[in-house]
């Protein structure tokens, strides 16, 4: 059996126009998940986790039998792990997850959903990862391009909440 985090974040690309934003702002926003683990600062707490360990990132892709493909913005250790959450997602939806991670609607392209872009591990509970001192959050999006601008993001700047 797979551990996966139950705090999957839903991303997707930031509308135009609005004032400019500085780090992960900048061209993504969050998808409303309607509970409140997602709330009270947890994300501007995940983004200086992710910038404490920015030099372990890695963007690597993944491609499944099926011939889906992902790439996954992750520390080297993690990436097992996005992958079969990839798959799982494609396949059979978690229904551990707190909120639905509408990954395979949105690979299907079914409206509204198919604005989804990426899935953001936010959970960063050690519980199920008894051996490590702490949990890195990891991202996965659908295109390279979008990994590549939310590690941009990442070492940009920080304002206030990202």
């Amino acid at each position: 059996m797979n551990k996966f985090r139950w705090l999957i974040q839903r991303v997707n690309l930031r509308a135009k126009g609005g004032a400019p934003r500085e780090g992960v702002d900048n061209k993504f926003s969050m998808d409303y998940m309607g509970a409140s683990e997602f709330e009270f600062g947890t994300l501007p707490k995940v983004l200086a986790r992710m910038r404490e360990h920015l030099e372990a990132f890695e963007i690597k892709r993944i491609k499944l039998p099926t011939g889906e493909v992902a790439w996954a913005l992750s520390v080297p250790e993690d990436y097992e792990e996005v992958k079969a959450f990839f798959q799982q997602e494609l396949e059979e939806p978690n229904r551990l997850l707190k909120m639905p991670s509408l990954l395979r609607l949105s690979y299907e392209e079914v409206k509204p959903y198919s604005e989804i872009i990426g899935w953001w591990a936010i959970d960063e509970s050690v519980g199920a990862y008894p051996d490590r001192e702490y949990v890195t959050p990891w991202v996965m999006f659908k295109k390279k391009s979008m990994a590549k601008d939310f590690l941009k993001g990442l070492k940009a700047k920080p304002t206030e909440n990202n």
